[in-house]
């Protein structure tokens, strides 16, 4: 596996793979690498030529200091592991070298950062926007593979390529789990065994809420139902527990044929994590 870190280097070998007729794929991540990011990675060296693995906490993402500084960073773990999963690339710059300077540009996506995620944390996905971008110009790639406990992010990113006309398709990667059922995720290595437990409560009230939908209990009443089980569980703070039409996230917009997304956030012992369930009408 080759490591690049300078942003000039990755596009000058990018360009000379494309010359060559290979195809890229981009697995963009943040590093602390886990069986969901090896997901990413298969489905890529599966669909591609040539998988380029970028790894770089990105701070424009960040609204809470706090929470950037505990972002794991294990970069010597992670290119063991990307070097057994059989990854082409790594291109892992340092912070200065993708921003030399502080970012001017302000991204809107509408109605799509404004809602979930978007209530909750003030100027994420304009950060967001910008580093795929980056990543984006930089890689050339031919196929981009996010994981869909990011659902959210997902669409965000498909808004961003399609307004900017970028010709790379953009690819969801199903959840990956833990026995638990929680989701896989980098945030998951600062929980305590206890914690981890705790998290995995989260699935549980995917689930019920799933089961109380397939019951016909209606949004209000499983919202109510789910809200409740969520609240007996010590050590589990809820931020939000939504249910929305999976295209828009607009809750308002779901009808009785409307793909569903069951989407939560919370923390447990101070480390936020979110998780989402998709359903699909009868």
């Amino acid at each position: 596996m080759q490591l690049i870190q300078s942003p000039d280097e990755i596009l000058v070998k990018v360009k000379d793979l494309k010359k060559k007729g290979l195809s890229i794929g981009l697995v963009p991540t943040m590093g602390a690498l886990h069986h969901g990011h090896k997901a990413l990675a298969d489905q890529s060296l599966e669909e591609n030529d040539i998988t380029i693995t970028s790894i770089f906490v990105n701070p424009t993402q960040f609204n809470n200091a706090e929470d950037l500084a505990r972002y794991p960073k294990t970069l010597e773990a992670d290119k063991q592991k990307l070097e057994a999963w059989g990854v082409d690339i790594l291109f892992a710059p340092g912070e200065n070298e993708i921003y030399p300077r502080k970012p001017t540009i302000k991204l809107n996506f509408g109605k799509l950062e404004e809602v979930l995620e978007g209530k909750f944390r003030p100027g994420h996905f304009n950060g967001v926007g910008i580093i795929v971008m980056k990543l984006l110009n930089l890689v050339l790639p031919d196929r981009a593979y996010f994981g869909l406990k990011d659902f959210q992010q997902f669409l965000i990113v498909k808004e961003l390529v399609s307004n900017f006309s970028v010709p790379t398709e953009i690819i969801g990667v199903p959840t990956q789990r833990h026995a638990s059922g929680l989701a896989i995720s980098s945030r998951n290595q600062n929980l305590s065994d206890k914690g981890l437990e705790i998290a995995a409560n989260i699935y549980q009230g995917l689930n019920l809420a799933r089961e109380l939908i397939l019951d016909k209990k209606g949004i209000k009443e499983t919202i109510r139902l789910t809200g409740q089980f969520y609240d007996k569980v010590d050590g589990l703070e809820i931020e939000y527990f939504e249910i929305v039409h999976s295209d828009t996230l607009l809750s308002e917009q779901i009808s009785e044929d409307s793909p569903l997304l069951l989407s939560v956030a919370g923390y447990v012992e101070n480390i936020r994590l979110i998780d989402n369930l998709y359903l699909q009408p009868d």
